[in-house]
């Protein structure tokens, strides 16, 4: 089931991190296509309208009736023409006027034909500069003509014989201006600029899945891994609450099954059901306060306090404890150590430390308790003499439910919880704390 779950939570995030990314790659390169076809539409209608003025400057009175030429070898090869040829009075100047300012000087080249037309837009004039050749008739100029003026609209673009133009006019009280440009530049750019977007679209939509993949997996691990740590957690939790529950249980039995019997001579049974009821309170304390704090809900309470007074106070609560078990409790604790933390958290801190220390310690050893103040921070360590904790097991040993020996661990009633609360304690006071295990001595350095 979890397995499953966290197969479609990578999906999940697989599918909508692609269509987030796919969404921004195709809005950035239409939005570059847009604008390069912007920047073909405004470079053509600055063509034209250079052409345009060009050509409206010539004066007026040279221009006489439209003659079509008659296969002109001056169509058929890549120069400016004229449809008036060169002998004739009125033929346009190859050159135009010297007077012709700085923009109408600009280098500004298309495939263009000029045509002067009367107020009843009959064609007047004719002029070819073109890259392309043309088998240019009188139909063929009447045809872009009429094309031009069809929609009403000075500017736009239209198609005569196959081939696509751009237009723009001007009408004045001698009649019309009519430039049209020649598009097949223009399309043939925005074509390429088609194409190799479509081939980087692509590239990326694969270079992006890829990518998507392996964070949707990185991403994924921590949940995973929270995921089966959640599944141990409750498997352990279930398993330390049925062993009391079992032992309750089974004492129960034998006490009911003498129920005429004395209480005093039960006493042993009875005190095995408080013994484990005493060890599942604690567990469900535990377990309650681990609940608490991986949900935010045990919010600490911050004030200053004198943390020597409170670890030496800590320690006489043990100290009856340890001399009992034939046990030594040697304290180098300054007084005058002043912090700025949450007294509960912190007696309790102490207390699973030096409860931890008594449980594990070999008999008639020392138990060491000292607080420090190094370099602007607070040491606190608990140290004592027992068997050597192996290194594979240090690594390990602040995670929930972890047993370096079980046997030992259900004899001296641990459960597992008490260091990876104490850890959690450091943790949100912005602190560190660390094991060291070595010839028989097991040190806890907790650092503020």
């Amino acid at each position: 089931g979890g397995s499953l779950m966290i197969k479609k939570l990578r999906l999940r995030f697989l599918v909508v991190n692609m269509a987030i990314l796919t969404t921004v790659l195709i809005s950035v390169l239409v939005g570059i296509f847009v604008l390069m076809y912007s920047s073909e539409v405004s470079q053509s209608e600055e063509i034209m309208h250079a052409t345009l003025e060009r050509y409206s400057n010539m004066a007026g009175n040279q221009r006489k009736s439209f003659e079509p030429p008659k296969n002109s070898p001056a169509l058929n090869h890549k120069e400016d023409a004229s449809v008036n040829s060169s002998n004739r009075p009125n033929a346009m100047p190859q050159k135009p006027p010297d007077s012709m300012d700085n923009k109408q000087k600009k280098n500004l080249v298309g495939d263009t034909i000029y045509i002067s037309l009367s107020k009843d837009k009959q064609i007047e004039y004719v002029h070819f500069q073109y890259l392309e050749s043309y088998t240019s008739d009188q139909s063929f100029i009447e045809s872009i003509a009429s094309a031009a003026f069809k929609s009403g609209k000075s500017k736009g673009k239209f198609e005569v014989s196959d081939i696509d133009f751009r237009y723009i006019y001007e009408k004045n009280p001698n009649g019309y201006k009519l430039v049209v440009l020649n598009r097949s530049m223009e399309l043939s750019t925005l074509g390429r600029l088609l194409i190799t977007f479509t081939i980087i679209g692509a590239i990326s939509i694969v270079l992006l899945l890829g990518m998507s993949f392996l964070l949707a997996n990185w991403t994924i691990k921590p949940i995973a891994i929270a995921w089966e740590k959640q599944k141990q957690f409750v498997a352990d939790a279930s398993h330390e609450l049925k062993t009391p529950l079992t032992v309750i249980a089974a004492n129960t039995d034998v006490v009911l099954a003498n129920e005429d019997d004395l209480v005093k001579n039960q006493s042993k049974w009875l005190m095995y059901i408080k013994e484990e009821t005493k060890r599942m309170s604690k567990i469900v304390t535990n377990l309650l306060y681990i609940a608490k704090f991986d949900a935010n809900n045990k919010k600490p309470v911050f004030e200053k306090i004198n943390l020597g007074h409170l670890i030496l106070g800590v320690c006489l609560v043990f100290e009856p404890l340890i001399f009992e078990n034939g046990k030594i409790l040697e304290t180098d604790i300054s007084n005058d150590i002043e912090y700025f933390g949450d007294e509960d958290e912190l007696k309790h801190l102490a207390t699973i430390l030096i409860d931890n220390a008594l449980k594990y310690s070999s008999k008639s050893s020392e138990i060491t308790v000292q607080l420090k103040e190094e370099n602007k921070r607070i040491r606190f360590e608990v140290s004592n003499k027992g068997s050597t904790i192996p290194n594979k097991h240090l690594e390990h040993i602040f995670e929930r439910f972890y047993r370096i020996d079980e046997s030992r661990n259900r004899n001296t009633g641990g459960s597992g919880l008490g260091l990876n609360i104490a850890k959690s304690i450091v943790e949100r006071h912005k602190g560190s704390i660390s094991v060291k295990s070595k010839d028989n001595k097991t040190t806890f350095t907790v650092l503020l």
